[in-house]
């Protein structure tokens, strides 16, 4: 009986787990069977990988071959496991023709063949040739045949490590251009959204159909920063497990509807593997949610928990994920089902009070908290000179969305050196309002805003809006 174990890999959330292909020969009438929890697209695989071995390999009528993938309890899937076990019944047949034991070097393989014995490239595999891992792949073999060739020598060596696709990344050097929405007057709105894109905190933007707040939402996400280049690095991993293709330097931008599912933005399983949500697609970039109170009580309070640890942890059969979720977040609602509530009279809504009363208590108070910055958006939008704000300031809001985002981009470190400066003991903040409110204010001042107007601006936005029957 002779045994032989290939090395491949497989995709945990965005980790790389390690599997064995274990191959072993019987005397026994001619068969070849699959064992290891294969998934359905495996399984179908059977009869192609069975077809190539009859072609490309000395298997006799009297040979039984049993491939088993390791360990058990993980659901194996993905068509880059085919390659591996090729590879594996390979070995073993050779071996007993040329009657030696084939060495195979600690290296994974990966790839995918088709029924003319060509190996190509899956998803999965140029994920692996862009991170440089070094493994057998279509990018050291292109056809069954050169590697049974490989495999009757004795200088099995590694394959060298996958080169660079510069061709590729000089391609995407370019930042693609940004959406250039125009949004008249709203200079204290436009003030609270990029105070709050520069410390990526939680928005809230109240009103009454038709004032603007869709627009506003859609002018802050043309405005965000690029993601730095460890985030962008994360964002192929994860689109890559969603099967889509990241676009480098561009931001990501995601606008569900108030119907989605809790399991759209927590994540799902498919064919056995854990799928990221819109809350891991949109990490280092916008997540707009318009109409948030329309949305499923469970799908609106799991953003308590997302929106404080930036990541969402999911446990699918027996397999733990852990997706990053590091969005800024962007939320618009109406004051009650009519839309023409105000916070200080009910005299345009009519709406029962039972009905006024039920939409008021979807957004509940742990659920508001997590908003730094909540503004109701009146239908009548002041003037530019009626806020009294400094010229350059107004300069900054009307500039275009790339001066913007650089804009940004600057003043986020800028936070982000002060908050490192800070002494340990500075930080200690009674509560959750206190700490947001802290923050909108040092980002205010950080704009260029006087102390006295950044301390009113900080503590207006942090109010809870309060609905009178």
């Amino acid at each position: 009986m002779d045994l032989v174990t290939v090395s491949t890999l497989q995709r945990q959330g965005l980790d790389n787990m390690e599997l064995r292909v274990e191959a072993v020969r019987h005397p026994g009438t001619q068969h070849f069977s699959l064992s290891g929890l294969p998934d359905t697209q495996l399984k179908d695989a059977r009869d192609k990988i069975r077809s190539l071995i009859h072609r490309y390999c000395p298997w006799g009528l009297l040979d039984r071959l049993i491939v088993n993938i390791e360990p058990a309890e993980i659901i194996k899937s993905g068509s880059h496991l085919e390659l591996p076990i090729f590879v594996a019944t390979a070995c073993v047949l050779v071996s007993k023709q040329n009657e030696r034991q084939i060495f195979l070097p600690k290296v994974p393989v990966a790839g995918s063949v088709d029924l003319e014995g060509n190996i190509r490239h899956t998803h999965f595999t140029k994920r692996l040739q862009q991170e440089g891992l070094i493994f057998w792949g279509p990018h050291n073999v292109s056809h069954v045949s050169e590697l049974m060739k490989i495999l009757a020598l004795d200088n099995f060596e590694c394959p060298p490590s996958p080169a660079e696709d510069t061709q590729s990344n000089n391609a995407c050097a370019h930042a693609p251009t940004r959406n250039k929405i125009h949004v008249l007057n709203r200079e204290e709105e436009r003030l609270a959204i990029l105070c709050a894109s520069i410390g990526k905190l939680p928005i809230l933007l109240l009103g009454a159909p038709g004032v603007g707040k869709s627009h506003l939402a859609k002018w802050a996400a043309s405005i965000c920063p690029t993601p730095s280049s460890k985030t962008q690095y994360t964002l192929e991993k994860i689109w890559a497990a969603f099967g889509m293709s990241y676009q480098a330097h561009s931001v990501p931008q995601f606008f569900p509807h108030s119907r989605t599912h809790i399991a759209d933005f927590v994540g799902r399983k498919q064919r056995g593997q854990s799928m990221p949500g819109y809350f891991s697609l949109a990490h280092g970039g916008v997540l707009v949610l318009d109409e948030f109170p329309e949305l499923a009580r469970d799908a609106r309070e799991i953003f308590r928990l997302v929106l404080e640890q930036k990541s969402v942890d999911c446990f699918y059969s027996g397999q733990f994920v852990r997706w990053p979720a590091d969005f800024w977040f962007i939320a618009t609602a109406n004051p009650c089902p009519c839309g023409y509530a105000k916070p200080n009279n009910r005299s345009q809504c009519s709406c029962a009070f039972g009905q006024w009363k039920a939409y008021q208590q979807r957004l509940s108070g742990p659920l508001l908290d997590r908003f730094a910055i909540k503004l109701f958006m009146d239908s009548k939008a002041k003037a530019p000179e009626e806020h009294d704000f400094k010229p350059e300031i107004l300069a900054v809001l009307n500039s275009s969305p790339e001066n913007l985002a650089d804009f940004i981009e600057e003043k986020q470190q800028k936070l982000l050196a002060n908050s490192k400066s800070m002494a340990p003991e500075t930080c200690k903040i009674a509560s959750r309002s206190d700490l947001l409110k802290n923050t909108v204010f040092k980002i205010l001042k950080i704009i260029g805003l006087p102390e006295i107007q950044a301390h009113q601006l900080s503590a207006s936005w942090n109010e809870r809006i309060q609905f009178q029957a």
